[in-house]
């Protein structure tokens, strides 16, 4: 196969693997909004139900070894972390979370104002 040939080829895979990730991120987004949680957000006296049942929701569609919840502080608008459920697992989340204040991941995420998505630094999840 030559040279034009092959990055046809890999330019064809790159564009089917970004249309991949972009379903996935539509899933994960309409997660998040999917029906109705039986408690009402006034009567709660933390997030953490409503998150566990997102976290849940979201797992029921794609298959996650962890997820991690965190909420944005409206005052000093830091990162707070709200919710873990890592089912046993040994992933290092500290260094996921420093990578993606480094990527500006964190930045995006209060600029769009809602809820983002982001995958591990080696690409496992």
């Amino acid at each position: 196969m030559n040279h034009e040939k092959q990055l046809a080829l890999l330019t064809a895979q790159i564009n089917t693997l970004q249309a991949e990730k972009e379903s996935a991120l539509q899933a994960l987004s309409a997660a998040v909004g999917l029906g109705h949680f039986a408690t009402s957000y006034s009567k709660l006296s933390s997030p953490v139900p409503i998150l566990a049942e997102t976290a849940a929701r979201i797992r029921e569609m794609i298959k996650l070894r962890l997820v991690a919840v965190y909420l944005v502080d409206e005052t000093t608008n830091d990162f707070l972390p709200a919710f873990l459920d890592d089912s046993g697992s040994d992933f290092d989340r500290e260094a996921e979370i420093a990578a993606l204040i480094k990527d500006q991941t964190f930045a995006l995420a209060l600029e769009i104002n809602r809820a983002t998505f982001a995958a591990t630094r080696d690409g496992s999840g």
